[in-house]
């Protein structure tokens, strides 16, 4: 334990002295990778689909991708996909896994273990050229070959650095680096990006890691290379003490700008206990009230009947609607998606359970 403690405390320092940061310097311990799982020499062909077989792994792994003239890379890609110890998955590019992505050919495969499970990764370009600034990381917990879990995300970072525990709470996360500015950075700057993390449960869920503080995403805010191997940081509201280029500690920042929790001026979206959250494309309209009363009453229930996929329930917002002819109307919307597949799921279960009368509501169409 006092060995723990000491490079804990060792960590720290060595961050409150950094001007220039690494993603190793991010973590208590790196990812080191274990097995790089290789192309066989003889590939096979199961009539118009080409199938790739890698070798020296922990598990048997195919890809395959089918050919055929009728196929474009953008309006109709190639089927593509993993064969994972036999069972099936496709290339996603997000982490919700909405987004389909045609692969005719992995650019690297690895494995590694860590806070005792095992991991293997599948990294592609998201376009099918050598310059793509974002690449697309299909990760596979394999802890239970007979049961594999996937995550996926775009990054424009490259490597096994993406992959730590960053929260040190014992379980393996991941970070995504997006062109992305906080609301509350108000300079105006070239090269730089956001980092945000992600944790990867034993149950194979995938969440966004939050400030502690304030319940809004955790997130550096850095200028880098290309591929962020280096970067000093200009804001951050991050799980340890950060400093800037200077070599002063920064005060962490919302990534957000300040606001009232609903403000019926803003517009945006709150969960149920009024913090801000950021507002995606589609979620579905459950109810109308006059007051908060009403609303808060809704979501309760639904919190209480556990609707939602698997039973483990859906997240629930709160919004404004300021405009109808019947003055300000409380809105209580469920779920916040970035494509209508998912808005439509997640209607069909909600009808199942007898809300009739929910519909979809395209967010940036209609406020």
């Amino acid at each position: 334990m006092r060995y723990i403690v000491f490079t804990i405390i060792l960590f720290f320092v060595h961050c409150l002295n950094a001007q220039q940061y690494t993603f190793r310097q991010l973590t208590q311990e790196p990812v080191k990778k274990t097995k790089t799982p290789q192309i066989a020499p003889i590939p096979k062909d199961w009539g118009d689909t080409s199938v790739t077989t890698y070798s020296g792994g922990s598990i048997e792994i195919l890809h395959y991708f089918v050919n055929g003239d009728q196929y474009d890379n953008i309006f109709n890609p190639n089927p593509t996909g993993l064969y994972l110890n036999g069972q099936p998955f496709t290339y996603f590019c997000d982490t919700e896994k909405e987004y389909r992505q045609s692969v005719s050919m992995p650019a690297e495969i690895f494995e590694f273990s860590y806070t005792g499970r095992n991991y293997v990764l599948v990294m592609s370009l998201r376009e099918s050229n050598t310059e793509s600034k974002y690449k697309c990381y299909n990760l596979f917990d394999i802890t239970n070959p007979k049961k594999i879990f996937q995550t996926s995300f775009p990054s424009v970072h490259t490597g096994e650095d993406a992959f730590g525990d960053f929260n040190f709470d014992n379980v393996m996360d991941f970070l995504v680096v997006v062109v992305k500015k906080p609301e509350t950075f108000v300079k105006k700057i070239a090269g730089a990006y956001t980092i945000y993390a992600y944790t990867f449960t034993p149950e194979g869920v995938t969440k966004q890691l939050m400030g502690a503080d304030n319940g809004e995403p955790a997130y550096i805010f850095g200028k880098g290379d290309d591929n962020m191997e280096k970067f000093v940081v200009l804001q951050h509201d991050w799980f340890i003490p950060l400093k800037d280029s200077s070599g002063v500690a920064l005060t962490k920042n919302n990534i957000y700008k300040p606001y009232r929790p609903f403000e019926v001026k803003d517009d945006a979206i709150y969960d149920e206990n009024g913090v801000k959250r950021e507002k995606k494309k589609y979620s579905i309209l459950l109810g109308m009230y006059d007051d908060d009363g009403g609303a808060k009453e809704l979501v309760s229930e639904l919190k209480t009947k556990k609707v939602g996929v698997n039973g483990h329930g859906f997240d629930t917002f709160i919004m404004f609607d300021q405009y109808g002819p019947s003055g300000i109307k409380w809105l209580v919307l469920v779920g916040n998606y970035m494509t209508k597949v998912q808005a439509q799921k997640a209607l069909d279960i909600l009808k199942q359970h007898g809300y009739t009368d929910a519909k979809i509501r395209d967010l940036t169409a209609q406020y």
